[in-house]
């Protein structure tokens, strides 16, 4: 408890400080209703301080409630155990378009509830994504939505106890058995639902900043997303978020040398991934 404390009071502390440097140093004029009197720019400065200190998300959300004049609570974890979410959620998507489901993420999350997805709403999808080993897009899918979701009780069912009964003698039998005749039964094997998917561009060389014509394809899929870094990625993607299990995009050759683009397509439990290189010239 007192390790916790001390933590609390360091994390608070810096958030003092940053106030101050925001009051002095912003032109800003401040809502009436922020409790800090501060703007929502400041208030949201405050906020990725504090997650970039790595700050448990109910800390972020009681600052966050604090400097909002919002009431606070006293937990260690997100407003609830589980959340039901039926809509896929990335960046830009609103609580009008999911019937107010992103301000119940952010809830559920600890950040702040705006009613926007934004990047601090991706990052607290990311940090619930790698604590539940599942691939960190900062989108949520249905391998995401499943995680949040919560698990019915199984109702138990009491045992009644049977009676002993007496065992019987077996009754000695004259005529020989006869075995039933030999039958084969067909196995059929299900259908695979594993995703699957296909990547295609209309050139296999470019030069560099040209423009790529990217398609693909997918079985088994609701969505896709494009793994995006520095290491291995080729493309400069015109939005970020996922995609239709099927399409095509314009994006830039934004790495030379022979990169790697990589397509990550969702099923309803399973995530499967398809790549290609293309060769990617400095000069012409």
């Amino acid at each position: 408890m007192a390790t916790r404390i001390s933590s609390l009071s360091i994390i608070f502390s810096l958030i003092l400080a940053t106030i101050a440097l925001l009051c002095l140093f912003s032109s800003a004029v401040a809502s009436p209703a922020q409790a800090a009197g501060l703007t929502e720019v400041q208030i949201q400065a405050i906020v990725s301080l504090l997650s970039s200190f790595g700050a448990d998300s109910s800390v972020i959300a009681n600052v966050s409630a604090a400097l909002h004049g919002q009431a606070t609570t006293g937990g260690s974890t997100p407003s609830g155990s589980c959340v039901s979410i039926s809509h896929n959620l990335s960046i830009g998507v609103t609580d009008s378009s999911t019937g107010g489901e992103v301000t119940r993420l952010q809830q559920f999350l600890g950040v702040s509830a705006t009613g926007y997805f934004g990047s601090l709403t991706a990052q607290a999808v990311v940090r619930w994504q790698a604590s539940h080993s599942i691939t960190q897009t900062g989108t949520v899918g249905p391998l995401t939505r499943t995680s949040f979701a919560c698990s019915p009780a199984v109702p138990i069912t009491p045992t009644v106890p049977t009676t002993p009964t007496t065992p019987t003698a077996p009754a000695t039998s004259t005529t020989p058995t006869v075995p039933p005749a030999s039958t084969s039964t067909a196995t059929t094997t299900p259908a695979s639902t594993t995703p699957s998917c296909t990547l295609m561009t209309d050139k296999s060389t470019y030069y560099f900043n040209d423009q790529m014509n990217v398609s693909w394809t997918s079985q088994n899929a609701d969505y896709v997303t494009f793994t995006q870094s520095t290491a291995s990625g080729v493309l400069q993607l015109p939005i970020l978020g996922s995609y239709a299990s099927q399409g095509s995009i314009i994006a830039r050759a934004v790495v030379s040398g022979t990169p790697l683009i990589t397509l990550n397509a969702y099923g309803a439990t399973e995530v499967g991934t398809c790549t290609m290189t293309v060769t990617v010239r400095n000069t012409q």
